[in-house]
């Protein structure tokens, strides 16, 4: 009983992260999520450092886990100062489903999550859109990038909220990261009920 019911937790949590593929997904294609839809629908959100990945087999649903713990420097969303850890289905080397992203030790990244299904699982909303790496931009400055190279990004943000901040009213490739982190803010702010 326990076990049907957390292979159904697993199986919902995985429809729910899949309900960002669209048309062409079967091409390896996910549709865009834009950042105020991200920011609304996630369950935890945060810049943070991987600093432990191991794999383990569930008890519950017999599969394959990749745990990555973070330590989270800049809290945003739905966690605090201090550790957290993102349960991913799939092993380190081998995702449950194509598209979901691995984390190295020493990576920093800006995490968008769906909020964690019944048997504690975990991904970056849209697959890799909401996982978004932090490299240096042509300024020197930080900059983030998801796997979707930001397109679409800023579709569902009104004009004046960008144009307060040090980013491209259309993102393609990199965005300043405090800009960015500030805007995820604000727009979290108002996604509150």
């Amino acid at each position: 009983m326990k076990t049907r019911r957390a292979s159904r937790s697993l199986a919902a949590g995985l429809l729910m992260c899949l309900g960002a593929l669209g048309p062409g997904a079967e091409g390896g294609r996910v549709r865009p999520i834009p950042l105020g839809d991200m920011v609304g629908r996630a369950g935890r959100i945060f810049v943070g450092r991987c600093v432990g990945r191991t794999t383990r087999v569930d008890e519950a649903t017999r599969i394959p886990v990749a745990d990555y713990t973070f330590a989270v420097t800049n809290p945003i969303k739905g966690v605090g100062r201090g550790q957290t850890t993102v349960r991913m289905p799939g092993s380190l080397d081998q995702p449950y489903f194509a598209g979901l992203p691995s984390f190295d030790i020493g990576e920093e990244v800006l995490l968008l999550l769906y909020p964690e299904s019944g048997a504690g699982f975990s991904t970056p909303m849209g697959l890799d859109q909401g996982r978004f790496r932090i490299v240096m931009g042509d300024d020197g400055e930080a900059a983030a990038v998801n796997g979707n190279g930001n397109e679409g990004l800023f579709d569902d943000v009104p004009p004046g909220l960008i144009a307060a901040r040090p980013l491209p009213r259309k993102a393609r490739g990199p965005v300043n990261l405090d800009g960015l982190v500030s805007l995820i803010r604000v727009v979290a702010e108002g996604s509150r009920p």
